[in-house]
């Protein structure tokens, strides 16, 4: 069963969609989906998870972060930054304290690239475990080319006519990600890919060595690329993060 569910940060508003288990008895615990940097909620793993997590009792709330391209929030991609990633995470954890058939108290993060990282900063009591994948433990600086456009121009354009505002660099500068990552106390699962062509690999090692919770764990995917492309590589990592939710949600 599939519910549209909207919010507001500020006077922004976020759409997203809530998946539930078809029959239950009492409220069900929900994993809170925070795609990546050029993504949307109608990615085809947030698809799959949307559809095969009810099936074991635990829904899912996938939305359009503000600017997403391709997605319905409000907002341009031009003004993401990290710390607006973060703010639209705790905007959706707090949106769910309204949806009735959901139990606020049990819910879990998953997020992919700067989803990831703005599922490890994200801080929520109500959050009992956290899964991020393809996640990088830092931002690498712009390129000489982009640095001299944001000097001239105040924005990055990509080849694709999108464009990046000076300040996704400078917000990120905010964060000490070595703290941050020491700061995740509950469960937490980190899976990568071994052909990831954006996040470095040992960028999972750093987050899983500095990772404060005591239930920690590290899963490659043999022949992953970033985005788990390979419907048989997304599947694993489907079935990894519902066999983790189940435990710890």
């Amino acid at each position: 069963m599939e519910q549209r569910l909207e919010f507001l940060i500020g006077t922004e508003r976020l759409i997203g969609d809530i998946h539930l288990p078809k029959d239950s008895s009492g409220p069900v615990p929900c994993v809170i989906c925070s795609h990546g940097y050029q993504s949307n909620r109608k990615s085809e793993k947030y698809f799959q998870m949307g559809y095969r997590f009810p099936l074991e009792g635990i829904a899912v709330f996938k939305f359009d972060h503000r600017g997403a391209i391709g997605g319905e929030s409000d907002g341009e991609f031009a003004n993401t930054t990290l710390s607006r990633r973060v703010e639209d995470l705790l905007g959706a954890i707090n949106a769910l304290d309204h949806v009735r058939k959901i139990d606020p108290k049990r819910l879990g993060l998953l997020g992919s690239s700067l989803g990831g990282m703005a599922v490890l900063i994200a801080k929520s009591d109500k959050v009992k475990t956290k899964v991020i994948i393809s996640t990088p433990f830092s931002i690498p600086r712009p390129s000489q080319e982009a640095q001299r456009s944001f000097i001239e121009t105040g924005y990055y354009e990509y080849a694709d006519g999108s464009k990046i505002n000076r300040e996704f660099y400078d917000d990120i500068k905010r964060y000490d990600m070595k703290e941050e990552t020491k700061s995740v106390t509950c469960p937490l699962l980190i899976m990568r890919g071994d052909r990831d062509e954006i996040v470095p690999y040992d960028h999972s090692e750093m987050i899983y060595k500095y990772a404060g919770a005591q239930i920690k764990d590290l899963k490659t995917i043999e022949g992953g690329d970033h985005s788990f492309t390979n419907l048989d590589k997304m599947n694993l990592v489907i079935r990894f993060a519902l066999d983790w939710f189940k435990r710890y949600l």
